[in-house]
């Protein structure tokens, strides 16, 4: 479970603030909402996890859902309620509720999709996942969808880019089982890396896998951001390689994130 914080509030703010204003991040952005729009999933409720600074709630309301978003940082919860008021976006709800918490939110509400972007999972151990995964169970409706956005093991471009900046006792920070620091400035926190596997088999015989994909196979990591804005040419050419790798199964194992479609199984009535 996340210990909330000074710390952790004010490196949850920055990472998002940090990610979202930069063309790294904007640009892996759209390759989700891209998913998102050829899923074509069932107008209905949504339940979106670690929101953050509400990036996805604007689109999941103008795709014609309603969105219960949680986030357990009192001050991200703050800045999307703020965001939602200004923007005056219907069918939106922001609630103070960590992955432990929103079971009892939400006691008898079924939602059409479950949906957690950008590393919200990373934030907690497999013992933790392992439990939201049969929570949601119970949450979910009929065939509903779990829509997951998780930081992989490995990552052909930041490995890259991290050899030939001579780092190589980072390469393969990301293949540890052991949690590792997430950096912002001086204020650090620990993150899980997954594989796509792992994540499956912590939710559950109950869900099959409907998609999986790369996010960031071209498009590098936040953290390389500052050379991916001054390369004009290499942003065009990584969007539309992006269109093309992303799609294919074999993306999720090398990319920045990976993204799993999950589906809870239907269960059959007894005869």
């Amino acid at each position: 479970m996340i210990a909330v914080t000074e710390q952790f509030e004010e490196i949850s703010f920055k990472r998002n603030r940090f990610f979202n204003i930069g063309l790294a991040g904007q640009d892996q952005r759209l390759a989700v909402h891209r998913y998102l729009e050829k899923s074509q999933l069932n107008s209905g409720s949504v339940l979106e996890l670690n929101c953050g600074m509400g990036e996805d709630l604007a689109w999941f309301a103008r795709h014609g859902h309603t969105v219960d978003a949680t986030d357990i940082s009192h001050k991200m919860v703050h800045f999307c309620r703020q965001r939602v008021l200004i923007e005056e976006t219907p069918g939106i709800k922001v609630h103070v509720a960590g992955f432990h918490e929103v079971h009892e939110l939400f006691p008898s509400k079924k939602f059409n999709c479950v949906f957690s972007n950008f590393a919200g999972l990373n934030c907690v151990d497999s013992v933790e996942i392992s439990m939201l995964g049969k929570r949601l169970t119970h949450m979910l409706s009929d065939d509903g969808d779990v829509i997951l956005v998780v930081k992989g093991r490995f990552c052909l471009m930041e490995s890259f880019c991290l050899f030939i900046s001579g780092r190589w006792d980072s390469i393969f920070r990301r293949l540890s089982k052991k949690p590792g620091p997430e950096s912002v400035k001086v204020l650090s926190h620990p993150i899980w890396f997954y594989t796509p596997r792992e994540i499956k088999r912590l939710f559950g015989s109950q869900y099959k896998v409907k998609k999986l994909q790369g996010i960031g196979v071209f498009i590098p990591p936040a953290c390389m951001n500052e050379r991916y804005e001054k390369r004009a040419w290499y942003r065009n050419f990584a969007k539309t390689a992006e269109r093309l790798i992303g799609p294919l199964f074999w993306s999720a194992y090398i990319s920045d994130h990976f993204l799993i479609h999950l589906s809870k199984k239907s269960v059959k009535p007894s005869v």
